[in-house]
């Protein structure tokens, strides 16, 4: 990072913490807090004279990149989150008298981190042949507009 972005986020973040302080601190510390902040302020030039590295602390600033740029982060919230609306479609069909013996569920994450329920796959019972058009209504309902794939057991 070069000389000029480090003083700046330097001076930046110095005027932040001090303004808070100044917002927090009662009236008979205000002088007092003007001496720290002058003195960290020196401190913080000083530093950056010398020509320490913040090489550090700018990366974890840095607010453009993901938090978690792992692609078994993504995966792990996506499982979670299908086997909690499989539990969710299974739990209302079973309220509305539908045997559902398998459901499973099919997400994604876009870039911008929001997720989205694309599909889902259920296996009825055997007796619940004439019951499909009732459980994509019913899933139409409660999740939305998604690809809903359906078989029955052979009975």
């Amino acid at each position: 990072m070069s000389f000029l972005k480090t003083f700046t986020l330097a001076v930046c973040g110095l005027s932040v913490v001090g303004s808070v302080a100044m917002m927090l601190v009662p009236d008979r510390f205000r002088r007092e807090m003007r001496a720290v902040i002058a003195i960290s302020a020196f401190a913080a030039v000083a530093a950056l004279v010398s020509g320490a590295d913040f090489s550090d602390i700018s990366s974890g600033l840095s607010f453009g990149e993901k938090p978690l740029d792992s692609p078994s982060y993504e995966q792990l919230v996506c499982k979670e989150l299908e086997a909690q609306v499989a539990d969710y479609i299974e739990s209302f069909l079973k309220e509305a008298g539908i045997d559902c013996k398998k459901v499973s569920v099919g997400t994604t994450i876009d870039g911008q981190y929001r997720i989205f329920i694309t599909e889902a796959s259920l296996k009825l019972g055997p007796s619940e042949r004439d019951k499909e058009d009732l459980a994509r209504a019913l899933i139409k309902e409660k999740i939305g507009e998604i690809k809903v794939e359906i078989s029955c057991e052979d009975g």
